[in-house]
């Protein structure tokens, strides 16, 4: 009588036959070797997200008002950063202290004012500013002033008409997540 299960077939199959028990070992290692080393650097940056007080963000303090700067996106080619602002002129500032900090080493070529549209109810605003190196490597910053500049313009056009939208979209915000 036996009472082997097919666990016990398959150890049988490859003590007896060590070598294809190496070269199965091998394939595993390979095929799993990308996905465990993917897992260890989640683990990682996760672990210095944690441990570290450093953040992407860029915080800068301009006339009691705190701006800060975030990293949405970061490519060779194409950044994008939300601008956390209420006024325009400052929100401008941060732009290029945004840019001084991380790229000190470029130069603005242009700049130009980009809109998305989400959904009816709702548009994005970018500030597009190329800018350009010694060496000649190019990149665009996408400044998302959604925060500062809305379908009321700016706040340096009309501060009232601005600050009646502001507090609308506030208040819609609140009443729908109540």
């Amino acid at each position: 009588m036996n009472d082997s299960t097919k666990y016990d077939k398959i150890i049988t199959f490859l003590l007896d036959y060590w070598i294809i028990a190496i070269i199965v070992i091998i394939a595993l290692l390979i095929a799993f070797i990308p996905s465990f080393w993917d897992g260890i650097l989640q683990i990682s940056k996760f672990t210095k997200t944690i441990l570290s007080k450093k953040t992407n963000d860029f915080v800068i303090k301009h006339d009691g008002e705190t701006i800060t700067c975030e990293y949405k996106t970061k490519s060779t080619y194409f950044d994008i950063v939300k601008i956390n602002a209420i006024t325009h002129s400052i929100g401008l500032n941060a732009e290029y202290s945004w840019i001084k900090r991380h790229y000190p080493r470029y130069n603005i070529t242009s700049q130009g004012l980009s809109k998305i549209d989400i959904n009816k109810n709702q548009s994005l605003y970018f500030d597009n500013l190329t800018i350009i190196n010694d060496k000649g490597d190019e990149k665009i910053i996408y400044f998302d002033i959604s925060d500062f500049y809305n379908k009321s313009g700016h706040t340096s056009v009309d501060l009232d008409r601005f600050a009646r939208e502001k507090i609308r979209e506030l208040y819609k915000k609140d009443k729908n997540s109540s």
